[in-house]
């Protein structure tokens, strides 16, 4: 039995339907991946392409990397309870006081965008000091998002990754 043209032309609807159905996955798969390719998935921060600085600043970024440390294993002592909340913050205001010297005495030794960052954490430490006597301990400090710390830290970081490895170690390794 011979097929009518409206068989025929029904039979390749047909197929032209599930033909895209079955591809409507892999075309929308396609789109997609193509819509993520300039979408930027990092979290957190971005880093910084690090900038050329002198060996002769290096010395003077040591004291920024010793305290930056110290202050790293402060919180994760604090934070793991195996120091006392007012020992804490004694000890943490120390430390901010020794990375601001430090930041500062580095100002006039490194490049431009590098003081700028410093400049920047000194400002965040010195608000962020005034707001230490209102936490119990690391774990409230880290729960108001808004502590002026968290700022600095930024900024530290980001000279960080504008020194990057011109110094051997990077200046701050938090984030």
């Amino acid at each position: 039995m011979p097929v009518t043209k409206p068989e025929r032309n029904a039979v390749v609807a047909l197929l032209v339907f599930f033909t895209l159905l079955l591809s409507a996955p892999i075309i929308g798969l396609i789109v997609l991946a193509h819509a993520l390719s300039s979408f930027d998935l990092e979290l957190g921060r971005r880093h910084l392409a690090p900038i050329p600085i002198a060996p002769s600043a290096c010395p003077f970024l040591e004291p920024v990397r010793d305290q930056s440390a110290a202050l790293q294993d402060l919180w994760m002592r604090g934070l793991g309870g195996s120091v006392a909340p007012d020992h804490f913050h004694d000890e943490l205001e120390l430390r901010l006081i020794a990375l601001q010297a430090g930041a500062h005495a580095a100002e006039a030794h490194v490049p431009a965008p590098i003081t700028e960052k410093l400049r920047a954490m000194q400002w965040d430490i010195a608000v962020g000091r005034n707001e230490l006597p209102h936490g119990d301990g690391p774990s409230s400090l880290l729960s108001d998002p808004q502590f002026p710390l968290f700022d600095g830290l930024n900024a530290l970081a980001d000279a960080s990754d504008l020194v990057g490895t011109a110094c051997g170690a990077p200046v701050y390794t938090g984030f």
